[in-house]
């Protein structure tokens, strides 16, 4: 299954179309909304953020 919860910083890119996504995910990671995996060399949604979506989706 693919987890749309954890992307690298050229996923960032293409997204948020900006060159550098660097500051913002900075900004993201300070403030504990993301979190790097080390192991995978990835960024993902903080879990609680997560389950607050998953929660949000299943009351539709």
């Amino acid at each position: 299954m693919f987890n749309l919860t954890r992307f690298d910083l050229a996923a960032m890119k293409a997204v948020w179309q900006v060159d550098q996504p660097e500051p913002t995910m900075s900004t993201l990671v300070d403030r504990g909304l993301l979190e790097f995996v080390q192991e995978m060399g990835r960024y993902q949604m903080h879990s609680l953020l997560v389950a607050q979506a998953k929660s949000l989706l299943a009351e539709d």
